[in-house]
């Protein structure tokens, strides 16, 4: 329900920026609103897993310098482990949502122009036309 209400109030704000100013388009790509919540929520969840999981680390090293028992070290360790990769997937839920922003965004690109060419072809090509553009202009030296 949060998140329905985080959407229609971002929906407000771009209306009263178009009724500021008229010129604003406003454009509404459900697509990417819902990856931005799904994103979000994604986001919150996992962090919310990587402190609880810092959380169950810190008693557990506790109960395992406590113990000295060779389990309390194992769970330790399994901990330390789960919630280093519960870090990477935060990083890889970034990259993954840059990743498809980029690929919805490749449509959207015009036509890449590059002025910097000066020929295309092969070789043989390039040399007949500098030989279709000689010309041979007929001069008598001048002597004094």
């Amino acid at each position: 329900m949060q998140d329905e209400n985080e959407t229609k109030n971002r929906l407000l704000d771009r209306m009263k920026i178009a009724i500021a100013d008229p010129n604003v388009p406003v454009v509404y790509d459900k697509a990417k609103e819902d990856l931005d919540v799904d994103h979000e929520y994604a986001r919150k969840k996992l962090k919310g897993l990587v402190k609880m999981g810092e959380d169950a680390i810190e008693s557990f090293k506790d109960v395992a310098e406590e113990t000295g028992e060779p389990r309390a070290y194992e769970v330790l360790a399994t901990l330390l482990k789960n919630t280093g990769e519960l870090v990477k997937s935060v990083m890889d839920a970034a990259k993954t949502k840059n990743d498809i922003a980029q690929s919805q965004n490749k449509g959207q690109e015009g036509p890449k122009t590059q002025n910097t060419i000066i020929f295309t072809g092969s070789t043989k090509d390039l040399l007949q036309q500098i030989k279709a553009e000689e010309k041979t202009i007929d001069m008598i030296p001048i002597v004094k």
